[in-house]
This record gives structure tokens, C-alpha cells and sequence, in this order.
């Protein structure tokens, strides 16, 4: 039985490349959502 392949073998993805892009984003993303939901609580 073949199995299924989605990905091929030699695929060379760099996910890496962009992790300290991604951590500031996401970082100023949870600080606008915190001072957003402080906002209509208080």
C-alpha cells in the first residue's frame, strides 16, 4: 500500500527565518489585547 504524501522528500522550508519578526508581533498583539480587555473592565 503507497502511502499518502503531501510534502515532497526535498523540501526546504525555513521557518526560522522569521522567529524574531513573529515573537515582536506577537508580543504587541497580547499587549494591545491586554489593554484593550483593561479597558472595558474598567
Amino acid at each position: 500500500m503507497k502511502l499518502l504524501k503531501l510534502v515532497p522528500d526535498n523540501t526546504n522550508v525555513d521557518f526560522m527565518r522569521w522567529r524574531n519578526i513573529a515573537m515582536g508581533m506577537s508580543i504587541l498583539l497580547v499587549i494591545a489585547s491586554l489593554a484593550r480587555w483593561c479597558r472595558c473592565v474598567a
